[in-house]
């Protein structure tokens, strides 16, 4: 018997310690998780005192500088092309004829509340607009590969900068906020959130980093 009895105070002993080591476990993750608590409350405490930076942007600003730069490196690209004196006939009839085409296209469309009395025309019922449109695709088709290289040119120079990520890029750090503001001139307020004050109008700032990065 009495082996018996010492064997049980001995395994509530090792019951006990197990219980004891498990319970500062369980202490330790918890001063842990309040450790992180803390630091969150502080990080939070530290953003709420801060003021949200924001700041408008001109956006159709930026695409026009990026559409004015596309235009020129394109027509860079296209003075190195080696077009036989035909061919570079050929491109500017064709040019000539679709330009014709848009004007023409252009003209047919005209806003509500500006449209004259009796049956207006419109492109697909014009006969007129639809010779032009056969003299176009006759004038081009002897001539596709050249456009088709040109349009791939085109999309693969204007490809490389986009308004988003220039304004991402530059806003980066600076800024927790960057509203587009050129419905303004629509009496339309862009502003999506405004903390207090006047908002910086960083546009030009992106348009140099486009131009910086553009060289």
């Amino acid at each position: 018997m009495k082996p018996i009895l010492l064997l049980v105070p001995c395994l509530l002993f090792v019951g006990c310690g197990k219980q004891d080591e498990a319970g500062r476990e369980a202490l330790s993750k918890l001063d842990g998780l309040k450790a992180q608590l803390e630091n969150v409350k502080t990080d939070l405490a530290a953003h709420q005192n801060q003021p949200v930076r924001w700041a408008t942007v001109n956006k159709r600003q930026i695409e026009s500088a990026i559409s004015e730069w596309t235009r020129a490196k394109t027509e860079e690209a296209k003075s190195k092309e080696t077009l036989t004196p035909e061919q570079a006939e050929q491109v500017r009839n064709y040019e000539k004829l679709y330009a014709d085409q848009m004007q023409k296209r252009m003209s047919q469309h005209r806003f509500p509340g500006m449209m004259p009395n009796g049956p207006v025309n419109t492109p697909e019922s014009d006969k007129e607009y639809q010779a032009l449109t056969e003299k176009v695709e006759a004038a081009k088709a002897p001539i596709a590969d050249i456009l088709e290289r040109r349009n791939r040119l085109y999309s693969q120079i204007s490809d490389q900068y986009k308004p988003e990520k220039l304004v991402a890029e530059y806003a980066k750090d600076r800024f927790d906020l960057v509203v587009d503001a050129s419905e303004a001139v629509y009496n339309r307020s862009a502003v999506l959130y405004s903390h207090s004050g006047e908002a910086i109008d960083i546009t030009d700032g992106v348009i140099r980093l486009f131009q910086d990065k553009a060289k």
